[in-house]
């Protein structure tokens, strides 16, 4: 599966700072990087390796309003805002795989073990970045126990499909794949509204081959998800990413120099 996939991209304004002015735009996350795309021409502004982020917070101030900041390796900080559909969702989805990632690099113990300044600079790092970690966990945990509803049920099923209110297979109207890391599942109850659930996740594919054994006549791959399964046969190019649009307003504020 190509890293380059784009996971979600989301209407955004980036501070443009030689020039102290906003730049509207596309902010996209793949595994290994963000970018910025501007409207306008097209072109990408900034893009850097999710490994090179050192902190990545939420700020707010007299100058600018719901904004996401993102220090780099060097100092290097980048200003975020009008994020659609809300600053926490896109904050969470970000240092989500943030995390995923430098939990998954089989080099971060070793590296400790090296040179005194490689261990301080990792040691800053994760201290630094507990609490958001620990925010991030809180913001995700009514989107975890969706996760973990599915995969009960999954369970359930193979126990017991006589007994009543369970996840059964005929409560599904449909799961959506619209990526191998976001898919949405919809519900339906007799006498109920309709449920449906929208997850993002960097564990999806592993739960997209379980969720194919016991759905299989009820999943749709849309296109982004279609590399699930030409894998086989061919190395996928990289597809631009789907936006998640919302209402046309936008913060407003001067830069953060004022």
């Amino acid at each position: 599966m190509s890293r380059d996939i784009c996971i979600h991209a989301w209407p955004c304004t980036y501070y443009l700072e030689p020039e102290r002015r906003w730049v509207a735009g596309q902010l996209s996350l793949t595994l290994p990087s963000l970018r910025f795309m501007t409207d306008s021409t097209g072109e990408i502004l900034v893009s850097f390796p999710l490994s090179s982020i050192v902190e990545i917070k939420k700020e707010t101030s007299h100058f600018i309003f719901s904004s996401i900041t993102i220090l780099e390796k060097g100092h290097a900080k980048h200003w975020f805002s009008s994020l659609r559909p809300s600053r926490n969702v896109v904050f969470s989805i970000i240092e989500h795989f943030w995390r995923e990632l430098l939990l998954s690099q089989p080099g971060a113990v070793a590296d400790v073990s090296g040179p005194r300044t490689r261990g301080k600079e990792l040691t800053g790092l994760m201290a630094g970045s507990q609490k958001r970690l620990e925010d991030t966990a809180r913001v995700l945990h009514h989107q975890g126990q969706q996760l973990d509803s599915v995969m009960r049920g999954l369970d359930k099923m193979e126990s017991d499909l006589e007994v009543a209110d369970r996840f059964e297979r005929e409560d599904v109207d449909d799961i959506k794949v619209y990526s191998p890391y976001e898919i949405s599942i919809r519900q339906r109850f007799i006498g109920k509204p309709d449920m449906a659930y929208r997850l993002i996740s960097a564990k999806m594919p592993e739960v997209i081959p379980i969720l194919e054994v016991q759905f299989s006549k009820k999943m749709e791959l849309l296109e982004d998800a279609l590399v699930l399964r030409s894998t086989r046969t061919s190395s996928p190019a990289e597809k631009s990413c789907s936006v998640w649009h919302a209402d046309p307003e936008e913060d407003e504020g001067a830069g953060p120099g004022g």
